[in-house]
């Protein structure tokens, strides 16, 4: 093993566990949302209610709601690029 596949393999280590550990957070965050829902492919972001920052939800649209996303949740918690509709990461 070389000095430089040392140092690919200690960068994709780290990348790793701070990926790990971005996907814990986030999940950890969407399982005590009231949008969570699990379903038969899954946890998803129920799209049946609408939620505030304050975490209150409605099955109606109202000001400062927003509409569950219907997302995967474990597939978007795992894409960098996502956000959470909410806001709550």
């Amino acid at each position: 093993e070389t000095k430089e596949n040392s140092g690919r393999i200690r960068s994709w280590q780290t990348f790793y566990n701070i990926m790990s550990t971005l996907i814990e957070k986030r999940l950890a965050i969407c399982e005590k949302c009231e949008l969570y829902k699990e379903t038969q492919f899954g946890p998803v972001c129920n799209s049946s209610k609408y939620i505030n920052k304050e975490g209150k939800t409605s099955f109606l649209p109202k000001e400062g709601y927003v509409k569950g996303c219907s997302c995967l949740v474990e597939k978007k918690a795992a894409n960098v690029d996502s956000h959470c509709v909410a806001g709550f990461w």
